[in-house]
């Protein structure tokens, strides 16, 4: 990252600093590279988190200036019909094609991609800055706020009962502490947990999932509990919660009506109850 950095120092221009970035990407091995990777992985499943708030709500504003290409987007724009032309298959067959043609590409032929996405870049922050600044861009926020706030769950209570995940969590929940205190890295724990839970046999398994049951069943009871409770399992319920007074020997008004509910339509005799 602080390489990173220096390169953007160095390369003001946009076009000399992809390819230099490029460059650099290009020499690390699989092991450098996969912080970064996990860290987009990151990123990508935040984003997938706040997005769905938006539901069917108003993700984008149709008069706001579109996203400019990237230098390969643009290339695949020029070449894809000869592309799809010379070589057999559907659409992923060509964009592995395009791919493999766009990475034999020198620096100096991939230079005017690199200069055209720049200048769409350029005219794409003119373009979104005069936006931001107009009374259209004001009333859009406006509706997405209110969109988001229907959309978006209500918090979690913590008081709820937490669901058991699954039998390879409660594997590596065992053995993680003793493989970091090893000094190995958290991505290297990552792949020597699945290699064991992989190598395990059926049998061995087998603690892991019954352990998982009774998770599932305990977690069944809080539940139950926490559902009848009103939503505070901690809180239990007592008569002096219901707001209307019961006689003695009445059913509660709402189990009363969810059975009469049940009842109708069902052919069978209504029972009348209490005060009924």
């Amino acid at each position: 990252r602080d390489r990173i950095m220096e390169l953007a120092a160095k390369e003001p221009k946009t076009t000399g600093f992809s390819l230099v970035a490029s460059k650099l990407w290009g020499s690390l091995s699989e092991e450098d590279r996969q912080p970064f990777v996990e860290e987009a992985a990151r990123d990508r499943a935040q984003f997938k988190k706040e997005s769905r708030y938006m539901g069917k709500g108003p993700s984008r504003d149709p008069i706001a200036p579109k996203l400019p290409l990237t230098a390969y987007m643009i290339y695949a724009r020029d070449h894809r019909g000869e592309v799809a032309a010379s070589v057999a298959g559907g659409v992923i067959e060509h964009g592995k094609e395009l791919g493999r043609r766009w990475q034999a590409l020198g620096e100096e032929e991939r230079k005017p991609y690199f200069d055209q996405a720049s200048e769409a870049r350029v005219k794409f922050e003119q373009a979104l800055a005069e936006y931001k600044s107009s009374d259209a861009y004001k009333q859009f926020q406006t509706k997405v706020q209110a969109e988001m706030s229907k959309k978006r769950p209500a918090p979690k209570d913590p008081d709820a009962p937490k669901r058991p995940t699954n039998a390879y969590m409660l594997f590596s929940e065992s053995c993680r502490g003793e493989l970091l205190q090893s000094g190995m890295s958290v991505p290297e724990v990552g792949k020597e947990l699945g290699r064991r839970w992989k190598e395990l046999s059926e049998e061995d398994r087998k603690p892991w999932q019954e352990k998982l049951s009774s998770l599932h069943t305990e977690y069944e009871e809080k539940l139950q509990q926490y559902t009848f409770s009103g939503g505070a399992a901690k809180r239990p319920r007592q008569a002096s919660d219901s707001t209307a007074p019961q006689l003695e020997g009445e059913e509660p008004s709402q189990v009363k009506m969810e059975r009469q509910t049940r009842g109708k339509g069902s052919g069978t005799k209504k029972v009348m109850v209490g005060g009924e």
